[in-house]
């Protein structure tokens, strides 16, 4: 990517072992761009050492070492993250989510780096409370007021934590972007899509759930976040969310494509609260382990995630296709133009 005087700019994306990082540095070699690759030392730095890309390793929470690695770049697309809805361990998502984003970011102000693009997630934006007179319709916008503080989430805390650090700390001459992602939808690097599918779809029931909730396409977020080095406004948030939809349409899809169609039963809320309490209980009486399960996470089900994503198509020129290309793509593992089955 050259800059407006010619001279060829070094773009840096964190976290590029990841799925989404590696989406991105396959968008960015097709556009003739070599970034550099920040990873941790025990990452798989496979795809980046067959592209002949300079691979520079850091630990999120290590400032010494993230100057080190910033050291000469001029963009940066952040996208490492821990992103898992365990219930606990707080202490280490905040200082990777939260401390380790302004880190980075402060590396990139210390670099001279002229834009910081911030990968985040629409759980940090908010979600329409179920209930509410316009909770059928309604729709957050990146001016929605934040609204899941109650929620007792790590990973939702520490991503919220992040974009208000990052935007309390941020300078014009490293410009801020932050584009928040819906729940992205990516063929498996590993195993057959397809076979995944058919046999949930074979299972005799399936939890039903009512709330709405957004999908999005991992080619058009990964664009998008590109466009974003050169695009958008500092200091703004852009959501990057696909198709407003709910199970009922995504199980009609899949009929549609496989002929097999699970019962969906609704669990009443009282025994999801009631499993998830006694999952909490379980885990005190180990003296501890993994919360995978517990009422916080029940909690997310009073809310309806559906986003408008205006912004996003008016400024980054974000163009996400219909939901029912990606799903069938995904089906028919036809999900072509990625890192892992490229045109």
């Amino acid at each position: 990517m050259a800059s407006e005087k010619g001279k060829v700019e070094r773009i840096l994306v964190t976290g590029a072992s990841g799925l989404l990082g590696r989406q991105i540095i396959y968008e960015l070699l097709k556009k003739d761009i070599k970034p550099i690759c920040m990873v941790r030392d025990s990452s798989d730095t496979s795809f980046a050492r067959e592209h002949g890309l300079e691979i520079r390793t850091a630990d999120l929470r290590d400032q010494e070492a993230l100057d080190a690695v910033f050291s000469g770049v001029d963009r940066v697309i952040h996208t490492a993250a821990l992103v898992n809805f365990r219930g606990d361990r707080l202490t280490q998502f905040t200082a990777l989510n939260s401390f380790g984003a302004l880190g980075c970011y402060r590396a990139a102000v210390k670099a001279g780096a002229l834009r910081f693009v911030h990968v985040s997630s629409i759980v940090a934006v908010g979600a329409q409370k179920r209930g509410d007179k316009s909770s059928s319709t309604a729709m957050i916008t990146e001016e929605s007021e934040f609204n899941l503080g109650g929620l007792r989430i790590p990973y939702i805390l520490s991503k919220r934590q992040a974009e208000e650090l990052l935007l309390s700390e941020s300078v014009k001459s490293a410009e801020l972007i932050i584009v928040n992602l819906s729940l992205v939808v990516a063929p498996s690097r590993h195993g057959s899509d397809k076979r995944r599918i058919e046999r949930i779809l074979s299972r005799r029931w399936i939890p039903r759930l009512t709330n709405r909730f957004n999908l999005v396409d991992l080619r058009d977020v990964s664009t998008a976040i590109v466009n974003a080095l050169r695009q958008g406004h500092h200091n703004r948030r852009y959501l990057l969310t696909g198709e407003n939809t709910n199970m009922d349409n995504v199980l009609e899809l899949f009929f549609r494509l496989s002929g097999r169609r699970p019962v969906s039963i609704q669990l009443p809320r009282a025994i999801l609260s009631s499993a998830a309490a006694a999952s909490e209980l379980l885990r005190k009486l180990r003296g501890g382990g993994k919360l995978k399960f517990y009422r916080d996470l029940v909690k997310m089900l009073d809310y309806d995630w559906a986003y408008d994503n205006s912004r996003a198509k008016n400024e980054l020129g974000f163009s996400p296709r219909p939901l029912e290309v990606t799903l069938e793509d995904l089906f028919r593992e036809d999900f072509r133009d990625t890192f892992i089955r490229p045109i």
